[in-house]
């Protein structure tokens, strides 16, 4: 959970971005708030746990396999 997240869930009891786990927490954030920019993803050094790098430099966000474990390409974003 993130640092805003957490003051959020002290603050009012319930989590500003809830999910079924990590990946599908930061799959709530990307909608809300869109992809980070590319410049952040490529020095992020927990990026590759929630998105892919694809062969043109642009990223894909990651989420849940069936099942809960590991993760699955399915939505293309292509950052600036």
């Amino acid at each position: 959970m993130c640092v805003a997240n957490r003051f959020f869930f002290l603050v009012l009891g319930e989590p500003l971005f809830s999910g079924a786990n990590e990946i599908d927490q930061m799959n709530k954030i990307v909608e809300v708030l869109g992809m980070p920019p590319k410049y952040l993803l490529d020095q992020a050094p927990k990026a590759k746990k929630y998105f892919v790098k694809l062969p043109d430099g642009s990223y894909m966000l990651s989420t849940p396999k069936p099942g809960g474990i590991g993760t699955q390409n399915v939505c293309v974003c292509v950052c600036d």
